[in-house]
């Protein structure tokens, strides 16, 4: 009984080990924040294109609802497809 209690125990910690260092994965996090970064360069983007069809400034939230609705899902797809 002692060795399954100990067993589960061990367990669990190793569970729990294995959690911190994959949520505090330093590749993983760069990934994101490069993604971030290149997806805001596309929103830019696409404000800039889309403020010369009409003649003025749209705005950022504006640029960023429009880009998400139109391209943010194939944009996404090819960069996974891509990596």
């Amino acid at each position: 009984m002692e060795y399954v209690v100990y067993k589960v125990i061990w367990a669990s910690l190793g569970g729990l080990f294995a959690m911190v260092l994959l949520s505090n994965d330093p590749y993983i996090k760069a990934r994101k924040l490069a993604n971030a970064a290149l997806e805001h360069i596309e929103i830019l983007k696409h404000k800039w294109l889309e403020s010369e069809k009409v003649g003025h400034d749209i705005g950022m939230k504006t640029a960023q609802k429009s880009w998400s609705k139109n391209h943010a899902k194939a944009w996404r797809k090819h960069r996974k497809n891509a990596a």
